[in-house]
């Protein structure tokens, strides 16, 4: 059997000393290596929250841009539809203009033509269905009211009678039953007799 080595107390602290200065130096080796590691880890972190931030900051702007790319879309679709529906309402307003005249005309004839300007055409042809329906009926219910003009019957009928008396060749205007019409007036009224 070989004879064991014995060791004295300084040795064995020597040795004992010596393992642990070795273990030290391995794991502060270690050590570095780790918190190097851990260094470059930190800063490629930082880096990369650098870049998602800017990207983040890139991608508010074009959320922005194309927020206003469509406010700016629809804006200029309503205008457009607005302007499509003004244009089809004049037109609607032109083609209804001339059937109004005529149905007003219709509604009163003793209207004369200076009553027709074009500013009530412009109105008239403006005027809801309802409204304008409504504006027919009134004129028409008011020229059935209206008393016929009796003074302009009156000097139609003595304006016919005289060209009736020229025609034949200036005699006096009478009615058939050889009274004047002067005469029949004074009868009626009770003034003189109803034959001359």
């Amino acid at each position: 059997m070989a004879e064991e080595r014995t060791f004295t107390e300084a040795q064995h602290f020597a040795l004992l000393t010596d393992a642990v200065a070795r273990e030290t130096a391995s794991l502060s080796t270690v050590k570095d290596e780790l918190e190097s590691k851990i260094s470059a880890a930190d800063s490629e972190k930082a880096a990369l929250t650098a870049t998602v931030s800017e990207l983040q900051t890139r991608i508010d702007v074009l959320d922005a841009e194309k927020a206003a790319a469509e406010q700016g879309r629809d804006a200029a679709i309503a205008e457009f539809q607005s302007h499509k529906d003004a244009e089809a309402e004049k037109a609607a307003v032109q083609a209804r203009k001339d059937e109004r005249l005529v149905a007003i005309k219709a509604a009163d004839g003793q209207l004369t033509e200076e009553y027709f300007t074009d500013a009530r055409a412009q109105r008239w042809a403006e005027m809801s269905e309802e409204s304008f329906a409504a504006l027919v009926s009134d004129l028409t219910e008011a020229a059935s009211a209206r008393p016929v003009n009796k003074a302009a019957e009156t000097a139609a009928t003595t304006e016919a009678v005289r060209e009736t008396a020229a025609f034949k060749g200036g005699e006096a205007p009478t009615s058939g039953g050889g009274v004047s019409l002067f005469g029949q007036f004074l009868s009626k009224t009770g003034h003189a007799p109803a034959s001359v």
